[in-house]
């Protein structure tokens, strides 16, 4: 028959699939690796090396201190005031702070109040690079009006960069389930961040320490609480320095009526932090 009529049949509809991925670069690439970085950082970068949580407030002030003379002159800015609380072993990043200017810098805790507020300058730090830092005291006081002493170690990170971290010199440890009480040897009053509580049950928390008298000798004495044994004396045990090394140590209880004297033997460990810790010393008390 005649099929001049009549259309062919449609072949079935095609889609052509190009592949994901790109095509290997050959080893003749016009591609070139850029010979430097550009890196993004942040002014200015606050790290608790607590145990606990830290709040810090930064004013909208900065301070411009000359190295040639000891002037301070305080310029109030434009940019708003930093207020916040940093967790345990957390950080806090601040956009809005300029460190060449100068910074006024106040932190507590919920059981330390602070002193007074520490004064931060980049211009400080001398080098490039993060092995520049330097160290600053910091004062806290617990209700007592105990003092506490911290240090802010300042290091430069990239180029102008400040990383301030917070850090306490000794953690005590208790892990003996009793409760104790720790002092300087030769203090007139307990360590600071020892309340009423201390005497009766153990601190779950670390007890953040440091030698606040400098007239009184660099040693740590101990105790256990008074409510342990409420009809009873209890005694300090000997002096022992925070150096790294293992003691042991027996703490004495007089009961008050001519029994013998209770005794506790307890071990202490003292070492060095380890990381990012490695600027505290850890004191561990166990049984």
């Amino acid at each position: 028959c005649d099929q001049r009529g009549v259309r062919p049949p449609t072949p079935p509809m095609m889609h052509l699939h190009q592949p994901l991925y790109p095509p290997p670069l050959s080893p003749l690439s016009d591609w070139v690796q850029p010979a430097h970085s550009i890196i993004l950082v942040s002014p200015l970068t606050l790290v608790n090396l607590l145990p606990f949580d830290l709040h810090y407030n930064i004013p909208n002030t900065c301070h411009n201190m000359s190295s040639a003379s000891s002037s301070v002159t305080t310029v109030r800015t434009n940019l708003p005031a930093n207020n916040g609380i940093i967790q345990p072993g957390g950080k806090e990043i601040l956009h809005t702070v300029d460190p060449e200017e100068g910074l006024e810098l106040r932190v507590w805790t919920d059981t330390y109040a602070s002193q007074s507020s520490v004064k931060v300058s980049g211009a400080s730090v001398s080098g490039s690079g993060t092995s520049s830092s330097h160290v600053l005291p910091l004062q806290l006081h617990d209700s007592n009006g105990r003092i506490l002493n911290l240090q802010i170690k300042v290091a430069r990170c990239y180029g102008k960069a400040l990383k301030l971290s917070i850090f306490a010199m000794y953690w005590i440890i208790n892990k003996t389930g009793l409760p104790f009480v720790f002092k300087q040897e030769g203090s007139s009053s307990e360590a600071a961040g020892q309340e009423a509580e201390h005497e009766v049950a153990r601190c779950g928390s670390p007890l953040l320490f440091s030698f606040s008298e400098r007239d009184a000798p660099s040693l740590l004495t101990a105790r256990v609480g008074n409510k342990l044994h409420p009809t009873s004396k209890t005694h300090y045990c000997h002096r022992l320095p925070l150096t790294q090394g293992t003691w042991v140590r027996r703490v004495r209880v007089t009961p008050n009526d001519n029994r013998p004297d209770i005794v506790y033997i307890v071990g202490l460990d003292v070492q060095q932090g380890k990381g990012r810790y490695r600027d505290t010393v850890m004191v561990t008390v166990s049984p």
